[in-house]
């Protein structure tokens, strides 16, 4: 990620353009409202617990899934802008949200990202109802999705930085089918070209792979490892996030020089033995 300084009130609209926006800040909208709730029957406990499930989903979900739109060579400059305008609201909220039963520790956080004198100064932040929660239910369903399938990849031994053609997804009955904006999120997690989905007659999820690796699949893989390697190279040289370096790669890599570039920040690329130098 690159540093984005960002201070003032946040943006409360729970509607965005990305899927996975609208649906952190929705689920920012129940926890604000379970909190409230729970703060008003003086049951401490749910608060905390609470707090501690939301921001799970903030770190291992919204900010891991959206690595890629923040990344340095990032080229949609306003999906960008819009994740860190996201991150920005929910930690101002959550801050004051948790900041009764954690006075010291969301007042730093409170006070960095909004310039303003103190957490326990403000008041608080109540968001409008969602309009439609079945995004909830949906990105738990992708996620249960994403779950089973890498247990798929880790009992077959399929790493996944090793791309697949296709994945089949069976859900459990009664569930609805699930929309293409969180098909490309499953895609993007799994690491494959494609999903088929259907509606099974069981009550659970079904996720199997085809695992056939084509040659071109089989490079591409190499290739990710590749990228693997230099990263963990950028990291003992300590180059730094947003330093450039050039590279030479073998040729059987050169068809995703573009994107090998793109992915390792790097201002050259030369045909040859693999080699970095800043």
């Amino acid at each position: 990620m690159e540093k984005i300084e960002m201070k003032g009130k946040p943006s409360l609209d729970l509607e965005r353009v990305n899927v996975l926006d609208t649906w952190i800040m929705t689920r920012l909208s129940t926890y604000v409202s379970e909190s409230k709730e729970a703060y008003i029957k003086y049951n401490v406990q749910t608060v905390a617990l609470g707090s501690e499930s939301f921001m799970n989903d903030v770190s291992t979900w919204f900010i891991r899934r959206s690595r890629d739109r923040v990344w340095v060579n990032s080229d949609n400059e306003a999906d960008k802008l819009s994740f860190y305008k996201t991150l920005h609201a929910v930690l101002v909220v959550f801050s004051v949200t948790l900041s009764p039963i954690m006075p010291f520790a969301t007042d730093e956080i409170f006070t960095n990202l909004t310039g303003e004198k103190s957490v326990h100064l403000t008041q608080w932040i109540d968001l409008e109802a969602p309009k439609d929660v079945t995004i909830l239910e949906t990105m738990m369903v992708v996620r249960s999705l994403a779950e089973a399938g890498h247990r798929v990849r880790k009992e077959n031994k399929l790493k996944v930085r090793q791309p697949l053609a296709l994945v089949t997804i069976k859900l459990a009955k009664d569930t609805s089918l699930v929309g293409e904006d969180y098909l490309d999120i499953l895609k993007a997690e799994l690491n494959v070209k494609k999903v088929i989905q259907s509606i099974g007659e069981t009550e659970q999820h079904e996720v199997s792979f085809d695992t056939v690796l084509t040659e071109e699949l089989a490079r591409e893989g190499k290739m990710r490892d590749l990228i693997r390697s230099i990263q963990e190279q950028r990291k003992i040289k300590q180059v730094k996030q947003d330093q450039k370096i050039k590279l030479t790669i073998p040729s059987e890599f050169m068809q995703w020089k573009e994107y090998i570039a793109k992915r390792v920040l790097a201002s050259e690329i030369k045909e040859g033995e693999m080699q970095i130098s800043e």
